[in-house]
């Protein structure tokens, strides 16, 4: 599992079935927790991914909603077909992030940890 993929799983843990939580501040939390460069921290890419899984309820104990203070049209995208291929086929569940990121995004763009977040979520069970 990915850093990222650690923190999706830690946030999860932490707010899932609570009435009152702040998905975008536990985020940023977990992840100074577990990074120490600026840059690690700043990455929004996977942010933007477990946001529109929470917005879609998609992860188990959080009720879909508004999340993110931004549009995530691009990042649910990426993180609901990811959810699909998972679901539909076995062999996507074995890939890493890497190659389950080239099944998801076309054009060649890189891989910026989007798909440690969905894998270790399906992983840990927390992906409906």
């Amino acid at each position: 599992m990915g850093d990222y993929g650690e923190v999706a799983v830690e946030v999860t843990k932490r707010i899932s079935g609570k009435e009152r939580f702040d998905i975008y501040r536990m985020w940023e939390r977990i992840v100074r927790e577990n990074f120490e460069t600026e840059s690690h921290i700043r990455n929004t890419s996977p942010r933007g991914v477990y946001l529109a899984l929470c917005e879609s309820g998609l992860i188990v104990g959080i009720e879909a909603g508004k999340y993110s203070k931004k549009c995530l049209k691009q990042s649910k995208d990426y993180a609901l077909t990811a959810v699909e291929l998972l679901k539909r086929d076995a062999i996507y569940r074995g890939m890493t992030p890497g190659e389950l990121w080239r099944e998801v995004e076309k054009t060649g763009k890189n891989h910026n940890h989007q798909m440690d977040v969905v894998i270790a979520l399906w992983r840990a069970g927390m992906i409906v």
